[in-house]
């Protein structure tokens, strides 16, 4: 499997202060679930692409105001790691959305494997503005900022999207359960870059779990099950490094 590489992007009082100030837009929330609490800030190209990207186009633009507005200093942040990284320079392209944030309030269904298993790959979605982009090197990312007492994690399993294009979920799920997976841990402020073809899944955390108090994850104080805040989404972002620009 392609190498994951594990950066430190925010400490444990910076990843306070952006739940603070996530909480405190949250009548900016958007929900995206009829039946679970989960909520996006920002727009999100797997969500908002596929009906109209000019919709998308339009809602990124005025949403990436508000995130610039108040996570400026993040995406500086976000974009030196990166460039340290990849030794290339990095910027967002400014057509399409920041990486914005999927909130997950608390509810039992979070603690079962609801997420499916996929390929991240959304960016398919989008005219990027970089004709020099390689994307036959995707990577995407999550960056948690809240997560529940128990944890939370990333399941990854070792075949890329060319293997899997066309199989239907049942034959999917087979090819799931024959292959070893490896899982990683969730880190506040310390994403996991993982292959854009890459299949993965969120592992669900333990049952009975509690968020970590003044997590934006809690819908009562009484809360007893999963949820958490992330920065970006689990698929690829508007965030491209290359090299000899600028």
């Amino acid at each position: 499997m392609d190498s994951i590489a594990r950066l430190r992007v925010l400490d444990s009082e910076e990843c306070r202060a952006v739940r603070d100030t996530v909480i405190g837009l949250r009548r900016h929330w958007q929900r995206r679930s009829a039946e679970y609490p989960f909520f996006t800030l920002g727009a999100a190209s797997y969500l908002d692409a596929p009906g109209s990207r000019e919709r998308y186009i339009e809602k990124a633009l005025d949403e990436n105001r508000l995130l610039a507005g108040h996570f400026g200093w993040v995406y500086e942040r976000l974009a030196g790691v990166l460039a340290g990284h990849f030794g290339a320079d990095v910027e967002y392209a400014g057509n399409l959305a920041l990486p914005g944030y999927h909130i997950y309030l608390s509810h039992p269904a979070f603690e079962l494997p609801i997420a499916s298993i996929h390929c991240d790959t959304q960016y398919r979605l989008l005219e990027w503005p970089f004709a020099s982009a390689d994307f036959g090197k995707a990577m995407s990312f999550t960056l948690a900022i809240a997560l529940p007492r128990s944890g939370a994690g990333l399941r990854v399993w070792p075949f890329h999207h060319d293997e899997i294009a066309g199989e239907t979920l049942q034959a999917l799920l087979r090819r799931a359960a024959t292959r070893r997976r490896t899982t990683f841990p969730t880190k506040r402020g310390t994403p996991p870059f993982i292959p854009g073809i890459a299949c993965t899944r969120p592992r669900p955390p333990r049952a009975s779990s509690q968020a970590t108090s003044g997590s934006p994850c809690r819908a009562t104080r009484s809360s007893e099950t999963a949820a958490g805040c992330f920065i970006g989404e689990p698929h690829a972002l508007p965030v491209v490094a290359r090299p000899g620009h600028g």
